[in-house]
């Protein structure tokens, strides 16, 4: 994901996006285009709308309120953050940081670990919006139910941290 990202720069390999090598790409003109919610996202001082308004600072009113409410977090708004999302439960920071990465509308979203700590109503929703997206979407998950979402799915091996390599067994 952090290669996907332009965050890893020393890799094997190339990576091809929109028919060219990422790594010619300009970085800044790239990520002006992808938005990414962390599975440990990383909250800011300050309001919940301010964290979700950082990627987004002329969001309307309307569209903010539209996107809590999807994601259950209507009544949290005004609710004020402490620097690395201090006072809010793992749950509410993952919805913070899918709204965060939703409110910029970008053409390409990348979801690490979309469901840590959500609630069941959330990952509904969230599963719905994967699978009715017209966005393009690249997201990692280790649960079944996310990976059902998908309309194309890259199963990985899974390795072995001793030596002999590779074991039976998949991850999504």
């Amino acid at each position: 994901m952090k290669v996907l990202l332009g965050l890893l720069a020393n890799y094997g390999g190339k990576l091809w996006v929109g028919g060219r090598k990422l790594r010619e790409i300009n970085l800044a003109a790239y990520r002006s285009r992808i938005a990414y919610a962390p599975q440990d996202p990383w909250l800011f001082e300050g309001t919940v709308e301010e964290n979700i308004r950082i990627s987004r600072p002329d969001m309307s009113k309307e569209e903010l309120e539209a996107l809590l409410e999807k994601l259950g977090l209507g009544a949290l708004a005004d609710r004020l953050v402490g620097n690395g999302g201090s006072g809010l439960s793992g749950g509410e920071k993952q919805k913070i940081s899918i709204a965060r990465a939703l409110a910029k509308n970008a053409e390409l979203l990348f979801l690490d670990e979309p469901g840590n700590n959500l609630d069941k109503n959330t990952l509904d929703w969230l599963h719905n919006f994967l699978r009715e997206s017209n966005k393009t979407i690249v997201f990692v998950s280790h649960e079944e139910s996310f990976a059902a979402c998908a309309h194309k799915r890259v199963t990985l091996p899974t390795f072995s941290l001793q030596a002999g390599g590779a074991e039976g067994g998949n991850i999504s």
